[in-house]
C-alpha cells in the first residue's frame, strides 16, 4: 500500500506545512550542532608541557599550534596567554569575556531546539481545532450523511496533532542531548583552563622560587 503524501498534505492543511517546516529546521540545527560539537576539547598534554617551559623561541610555534586549531579551548589559551603579562589576579578576571563568549557558542540553537518542541504540540493542537471547526462546518452545512466531507475535517485534526507529536518528542529528545553535551563540554574547557592557568602563573612561579 502507497501513501499519497500529496493528498495526506492537502489533508492536514497549512498548520501541517508549518510542522513540517518547524520539523526540518529543528532536524538542521541538531545535526549542525552534532558536527560543531563532535571535535575534541583537551589540549594535547605536550602542548602543556610547552607552555610550562614556554620560553621567548618557543611561543610563536605554540602560538600558531593554537590559531590553527579550530577548538574554543584553543582560543581561551590564546587570550590567557594575551592576557599573561597583567598577572595571574587581572587575567582571571578579562577571562570572564571570552569564556561568556564561548559558552554561548556552545549553548547556540539549544534555545531553538527547546521552542520548537515546545511550540509544535500546540501547533498541533490549532490543527486539531481548526479540522473539528471544518468537521461542524461541515455538519451544519451539509448534515451529518456527507462522510467524505467529514472525513476531511477529521483527517485533518488527526493528522496535525499526530505531526505535532512526531515532531516534539524527537526534538525534546535532541534539545537535551546537545544541551547536555554543551555543559559537558563546557565543563572540560573550564578545567583545561585550570591546568593552564596553575602551568602559566602557579608552576611557573613555584620553578622561579
Amino acid at each position: 500500500m502507497t501513501i499519497d503524501w500529496v493528498a495526506l498534505f492537502e489533508q492536514g492543511g497549512p498548520v501541517l506545512g508549518v510542522i513540517l517546516l518547524i520539523s526540518v529546521v529543528s532536524l538542521a540545527v541538531f545535526l549542525e550542532r552534532l558536527v560543531y560539537l563532535r571535535n575534541g576539547y583537551h589540549l594535547p598534554k605536550s602542548l602543556l608541557n610547552e607552555l610550562k617551559h614556554l620560553g621567548s623561541d618557543q611561543a610563536n610555534e605554540v602560538i600558531g599550534r593554537l590559531k590553527h586549531s579550530n577548538r574554543p579551548v584553543s582560543y581561551l589559551v590564546l587570550k590567557m596567554l594575551e592576557y599573561q603579562s597583567h598577572g595571574s589576579k587581572e587575567t582571571a578576571e578579562r577571562m570572564r569575556g571570552p569564556m561568556t563568549m564561548v559558552q554561548k557558542q556552545l549553548m547556540r540553537g539549544v534555545d531553538m531546539l527547546s521552542t520548537v518542541a515546545s511550540i509544535a504540540p500546540l501547533l498541533g493542537l490549532l490543527g486539531t481545532v481548526l479540522g473539528m471547526m471544518h468537521v461542524f462546518q461541515t455538519i451544519n452545512t451539509h448534515g451529518l450523511g456527507n462522510a467524505s466531507h467529514l472525513a476531511g475535517g477529521i483527517s485533518e485534526a488527526l493528522l496535525t496533532t499526530i505531526a505535532g507529536l512526531l515532531v516534539a518528542i524527537p526534538t525534546f529528545v535532541a534539545h537535551k542531548v546537545i544541551r547536555n553535551r554543551s555543559l559537558t563540554i563546557m565543563t572540560a574547557i573550564e578545567s583545561e583552563l585550570d591546568n593552564v592557568y596553575e602551568t602559566l602563573f602557579l608552576e611557573k612561579r613555584h620553578d622561579q622560587i
